[in-house]
C-alpha cells in the first residue's frame, strides 16, 4: 500500500530481522572477527582483572585502558593477548579505570566491545580531572614545535605519572597541548602544573579556552621556575559559553631546542 506517494513493503528486510530476533548476524568486512561481547572489570589492590567470551577466528585481543569514560588512547595499552582474560596490574589505588577489547585475527581487527569500568580500592593520589595517570586523556598536541605527547613517570606533580611534551623544534615558535569539549563551568579557575627543565629555550607559557561562541580567554607567563613544578591559571569568563570548544596551554621557544616539559594534575574549582 502507498501514504501519499510512499510505498511500504509487507516483506523487511531479512539480514535485519535476522539480528534482531537473536539468529546470526552477516560476518564482519574482509574476513575481520566479530566484536568482543561480555567483558567483566573486577577492581583489587592496585590491579583490575578483565575477562570476557572468545571471538571465533580471533587469534589475540588487545586491551585498551582509559581513566576518563569514553576516551580510549588511539593505540592500544595492551596488545597480543591470546586468551579471554587478563589482570591489569601497577595501577593507582582509588582510581576507576575503564576498558574496551578489540579482537584481532589475519583479516583484520574487530570494533571496540562495549566499554567496562572497575574501581581499585584506597585513596587516589591524584584525583584530578586529567591526572594522565593511565594516558594522554583527551589531550593532543599541536603546532610544529611538539614532537609528540607521553605519558611518563619521569617527572610528577602527584601520583606515579605526568603528560610529557616532547619538544623538537628546528627554530622558535609556539606550539600547545589541548582538548575539546572540556566540560568546565563558567567561572571556574583552571589550575595547571608545568615542570619545564633548566636551559629550555621555552620564554612563556600561556594557559587558553575557547568557548562555544570562540570567545578566546588566555593568560600569559613570561616568569616562571625551571627545575621546579611551576603552577599556572586560568579564569573561565562568568559569561562562558560551555562546554569549552577548547581548553589548551601553549608553549612559546626562543630559539631551536629540543627536550620535555611536563604538564600534571589539571583541575578546576568553582567559587
Amino acid at each position: 500500500m502507498s501514504i501519499k506517494g510512499t510505498k511500504f513493503r509487507s516483506s523487511a528486510n531479512t539480514d535485519l530481522v535476522t539480528v534482531l530476533t537473536g539468529g546470526a548476524a552477516s560476518p564482519p568486512p574482509n574476513g575481520a572477527p566479530y566484536a568482543v561481547t561480555g567483558l567483566v572489570a573486577t577492581g583489587g589492590a592496585g590491579k583490575v582483572a578483565l575477562s570476557w567470551n572468545a571471538v571465533s577466528g580471533a587469534t589475540s585481543y588487545r586491551l585498551y585502558r582509559t581513566a576518563k569514560s569514553g576516551s580510549e588512547p588511539a593505540t592500544p595499552s595492551v596488545s597480543g593477548i591470546t586468551g579471554t582474560s587478563y589482570t591489569d596490574t601497577g595501577l593507582n589505588d582509588g582510581t576507576t579505570y575503564y576498558y574496551r577489547v578489540v579482537a584481532v585475527s589475519a583479516g583484520g581487527a574487530s570494533g571496540f566491545s562495549a566499554e567496562a569500568h572497575a574501581a581499585t580500592p584506597g585513596t587516589n593520589p591524584d584525583p584530578t580531572q586529567f591526572h594522565f595517570e593511565t594516558d594522554t586523556q583527551p589531550w593532543a598536541a599541536s603546532g610544529a614545535q611538539i614532537g609528540g605527547i607521553a605519558t611518563s613517570t619521569a617527572q610528577h606533580f602527584a601520583g606515579k605519572q605526568s603528560m610529557a611534551v616532547n619538544f623538537n623544534g628546528t627554530s622558535a615558535g609556539a606550539s600547545s597541548v589541548e582538548m575539546s569539549y572540556a566540560v568546565v563551568p563558567a567561572g571556574a579557575t583552571i589550575t595547571f602544573h608545568v615542570w619545564i627543565p633548566g636551559g629550555s629555550q621555552i620564554t612563556a607559557i600561556e594557559p587558553y579556552l575557547a568557548d562555544y561562541n570562540w570567545t578566546w580567554t588566555s593568560n600569559p607567563i613570561a616568569s616562571f621556575t625551571a627545575g621546579a613544578w611551576n603552577t599556572v591559571t586560568l579564569k573561565v569568563p562568568a559569561t562562558a559559553t560551555t562546554p569549552l570548544n577548547r581548553l589548551g596551554l601553549k608553549m612559546t621557544t626562543g630559539a631551536a631546542w629540543t627536550g620535555t616539559v611536563y604538564v600534571d594534575s589539571i583541575d578546576w574549582t568553582v567559587q
